[in-house]
């Protein structure tokens, strides 16, 4: 019982000390760095469309991009938009022309699919939607 005792009385020692908090009394000197006001917008364009090919089939399209007008590095912006390889102009309205342009092309894409479309045997070669 004694050796009970004891134990309980030195583990309780050992959680009290363990938990004591310290204070540190010192004062460290904070430097204040002057922060620049950098301010990063971004903006999007969006393009959306549809077309109908017949009575019973319409063809949407919608595309996003991000534009990010305080950025000047051109190298960043090229791996930005590394998708697409043509982009020249990565401004809010090179970027929308570059969407309109990409979906002409799919919109002109999918009609010449659609014309080879063989409407009464159902055969549609190539055609992959």
């Amino acid at each position: 019982m004694k050796n009970t005792i004891a134990v309980l009385a030195l583990s309780t020692l050992f959680v009290v000390s363990a938990c004591k908090k310290t204070e540190n009394n010192s004062t460290d000197t904070v430097k204040k760095d002057t922060v620049q006001n950098n301010t990063f917008s971004v903006d999007s364009v969006k393009v959306s469309d549809s077309v109908k090919l017949n009575d019973s089939l319409k063809i949407k399209y919608s595309s996003k991009m991000l534009v990010f007008p305080t950025i000047k590095d051109k190298s960043l912006l090229d791996s930005i938009y590394f998708g697409d390889k043509n982009i020249q102009d990565f401004s809010k309205k090179g970027l929308q022309t570059r969407l309109e342009n990409n979906k002409n092309e799919y919109f002109s894409k999918i009609k010449k699919r659609f014309k080879r479309l063989d409407l009464r045997s159902g055969i549609c070669p190539g055609m992959v939607f």
